[in-house]
């Protein structure tokens, strides 16, 4: 019998799908809108490997791989030091900064989310459930 997945690690995994759809959303509007100098199909191409690659991250996540919980971390991390550089201009751009804002408070809640108590165990897998442990042998003190 495997340990239930806890609802704090679905509501993570629910969050950062969202999240990634709301970025995709505006990642597509973005690069039509801008001339990168480039044809658009390898914009496009670029997107679609890194929404992959991020949708397989949820995906592990919520599958209870506790790397994968480790990589988003670190992701996130990296960007909100990248954020903290362009602060300032966020803040002159109201509705693009509004929004960014509501984008970094899911992915964080997320993250808290993933390293609660219940999710720390279900991804360690020791919970008053753990089937795997071998039963100790008979006549062994």
């Amino acid at each position: 019998m495997t340990i239930q997945r806890p609802r704090a690690v679905t509501a993570a995994a629910a969050l950062l799908g969202l999240t990634l759809l709301v970025g995709l959303v505006q990642m597509i509007q973005f690069i039509a809108a801008t001339d990168l100098g480039v044809p658009k199909a390898i914009p496009y191409s670029v997107l679609v490997a890194i929404y992959l690659a991020f949708v397989c991250l949820v995906f592990l996540i919520s599958r209870g791989k506790d790397w994968a919980r480790i990589l988003y971390t670190v992701i996130l991390a990296l960007g909100l030091i990248k954020t903290a550089f362009a602060f300032p201009a966020l803040l002159q751009s109201h509705s693009t900064g509004v929004a960014f804002f509501l984008m970094i408070g899911a992915k964080i809640s997320a993250l808290v989310l993933l390293f609660l108590p219940s999710s720390n165990a279900w991804f360690r897998g020791d919970g008053s459930n753990n089937s795997f442990k071998p039963k100790p042998l008979r006549g062994s003190a």
